[in-house]
């Protein structure tokens, strides 16, 4: 049928549309890092007069959804692989996994540097790579070595959670919910610093591995072949 530019805008104003800047995300803590606190500078901090101040976990993780400059949905792909049907002939394109890319965030660093710790501690909950720091190690080889990474692996169980990506329409209505089961960081990508860059904002840029993921009170109506 020709195009109908009525017939255009009634589609839009009926069905409306989403826009990309209308979203939330919201990172639950894992099991390891629940309950547990920060060590991070206060007011008045310097590196000479170190004031450190105890930030729970719980408390960073409800800061990251107003801090969440950007955020890439992961695709979804069939892995394919060409079959003839009958031995010989046309090949056709067979489905046998499926696969997801990464969930790629970018966060707004706060003055403190909290959000970046939570990074960092997430991903030495799950791999042991470096030691705790430690006033009384500092010039102390023994200490050094007693803070010093152990290489350990923890178990998925407790370094892995659920992260809940919220898309909005235009009146805050919650229109798609996409949960990532399984979910941890596994990079926080390189954070260029440069002198020349004034009024530049920090940005943390975190890679997050998943499992499954799922859109919720998403389904096949009545009438549709069940398996």
């Amino acid at each position: 049928m020709p195009f109908n530019i009525s017939t255009f805008k009634t589609e839009i104003a009926n069905y409306g549309y989403l826009q990309t800047n209308k979203y939330q995300i919201y990172v639950t803590p894992p099991p390891i890092l629940r309950g547990s606190s920060l060590s991070v500078p206060s007011v008045g901090s310097s590196s000479s007069n170190p004031l450190p101040n105890l930030v729970s976990t719980q408390d960073i993780s409800q800061r990251l959804m107003f801090r969440a400059d950007a955020i890439n949905v992961p695709s979804v792909t069939l892995a394919v692989q060409d079959v003839n049907r009958y031995g010989v002939g046309i090949a056709q394109k067979q489905p046998f996994n499926a696969s997801f890319n990464t969930l790629n965030a970018t966060f707004i660093s706060d003055g403190y540097g909290e959000i970046w710790q939570f990074w960092y501690q997430w991903m030495q909950s799950v791999f042991q790579f470096s030691g705790n720091d430690s006033s009384t190690g500092q010039g102390n080889q023994a200490s050094f070595y007693n803070n010093s990474g152990n290489y350990s692996l923890h178990y998925k169980d407790d370094y892995s959670t659920t992260i809940s990506l919220i898309i909005y329409d235009n009146y805050g209505n919650a229109i798609q919910i996409i949960d990532y089961t399984q979910a941890y960081p596994y990079a926080v990508n390189d954070i260029q610093l440069n002198w020349n860059d004034s009024n530049q904002l920090l940005k943390i840029n975190v890679a997050i591995a998943f499992t499954d993921f799922m859109i919720q009170n998403s389904s096949v109506g009545a009438g549709a072949v069940a398996f």
